[in-house]
């Protein structure tokens, strides 16, 4: 399912919003960043989603 995040990076700190789109968009929790990767969570409602992504160098981010 493909999903839209929008970042909001402050040193360390990662913050923001993410969801199935523009509409539907929920804020980013225990957001930080470490070298090449992002780490986060959102919840939705009754669940919780984990986020370990990390850069290619390709321009493009996988999940680690």
């Amino acid at each position: 399912m493909p999903q839209l995040f929008m970042f909001r990076q402050n040193g360390n700190t990662l913050a923001g919003s993410g969801g199935p789109n523009t509409g539907e968009q929920y804020p980013i929790e225990n957001g930080k960043v470490e070298g090449n990767r992002l780490m986060f969570e959102i919840t939705t409602g009754e669940w919780k989603f984990t986020y370990d992504l990390k850069a290619t160098g390709e321009g493009m981010v996988k999940c680690a």
